[in-house]
């Protein structure tokens, strides 16, 4: 597509389109986007400073020439930020927003925001499209001990054989790195710049000193385990879990099929979860406790 980059213009798109372009890299940055409205989902077009539109919370990725080449829009949108739209299968279709790029290098991304790294429906499609290379930024909570944002992001990228490039909002979550098949190739993470409890519990380091840049050398596809003889393949692997079908996504308000169980006491959602997991031979153990407990089935969050 044709470059973004306009050197005069002084909105951040064409800024990010224009670094990427100058420094011949591709970029994935969070922003929101704003879309007039049209007939699809229009219940979800509210009024905004300039008038009624859609405005979703977004990913874009530039190529190296700083064309657009691909936008994701966040599906879990909370009630604290109301005025941001709900992304539907509809909306998505409409606009053209698939969260997929190939890159020239010859790798193919997906991307993700915040909780969404939590969705399993999502990331196994993913896979099943042959994405595993994850493009993620997020502004998360790392209040829960055992839900900071470098434990998810290791522990994702460990159970579905993803590389996860994920960029933490300094001042906010902290938690950026790279991580790749379960193995921390990079990371930063300052407490110190974290707020405890947001609004409760300022940050005890100004912002200078809480940005970073995290850099690490990515093999994709995975190089095979150094231990195999010379001339011998490599072990097989152990089959996928099951597909899972697509279902309509979650609106706000509706957590029948999102919770995240960090309020319930662990060692009754563990009961209750083996045995969930016993009456249901074709699911995996990843399907009920991924990391931080976060990617619970319904079974199990119904408790």
């Amino acid at each position: 597509g044709a470059s973004l980059c306009d050197p005069s213009a002084d909105d951040e798109v064409s800024q990010v389109a224009c670094i990427a372009k100058k420094h011949h890299i591709y970029v994935v940055f969070n922003t929101v986007d704003t879309q007039p409205c049209a007939d699809v989902d229009s219940g979800l077009c509210f009024r905004h400073d300039e008038g009624p539109a859609y405005a979703f919370n977004a990913n874009m990725a530039f190529d190296w020439h700083g064309a657009l080449v691909a936008k994701y829009y966040k599906r879990s949108i909370f009630g604290g930020a109301a005025w941001l739209t709900q992304a539907t299968p509809a909306l998505n279709a409409h606009f053209n927003v698939t969260g997929i790029f190939m890159a020239e290098f010859g790798v193919k991304f997906g991307m993700a925001v915040c909780f969404d790294l939590t969705m399993m429906p999502l990331l196994k499609e993913y896979a099943k499209q042959g994405v595993r290379d994850l493009a993620f930024s997020n502004t998360w909570d790392n209040g829960e001990a055992q839900q900071t944002m470098a434990s998810f992001m290791a522990g994702t990228s460990y159970a579905l054989d993803f590389t996860i490039i994920g960029a933490s909002t300094s001042t906010r979550s902290s938690g950026s790195g790279v991580h790749s098949r379960g193995k921390v190739l990079a990371s930063d993470f300052r407490p110190h710049c974290v707020p405890l409890v947001f609004g409760v519990d300022p940050p005890q380091s100004e912002p200078a000193a809480c940005d970073a840049l995290v850099v690490a050398d990515v093999v994709s596809p995975p190089a095979a385990d150094p231990g195999t003889p010379p001339g011998q393949p490599p072990p097989a692997e152990a089959a996928p879990s099951p597909a899972v079908d697509p279902q309509p996504w979650p609106r706000v308000g509706d957590s029948a099929s999102c919770v995240g169980v960090v309020v319930l006491p662990v060692v009754k959602m563990l009961t209750k979860g083996l045995q969930t997991l016993a009456k249901r031979p074709d699911a995996g153990v990843g399907d009920f406790f991924g990391p931080g407990m976060s990617h619970a089935a319904p079974e199990v969050g119904q408790l």
